[in-house]
């Protein structure tokens, strides 16, 4: 069982689509939020 929950940890992917399933507003934002971020340090 740890070593399981320790995999979903690790793999981003498995924990978006977990999210996104719960909170597909707030995951948006966060995504967004993040992009933005990115391009400031780009810029």
């Amino acid at each position: 069982m740890k070593k399981k929950k320790s995999k979903l940890k690790s793999n981003p992917i498995a924990r978006q689509l977990r999210t996104d399933k719960f909170r597909p507003k707030k995951v948006a934002n966060k995504k967004k939020l993040h992009e933005k971020k990115r391009i400031k340090i780009k810029l």
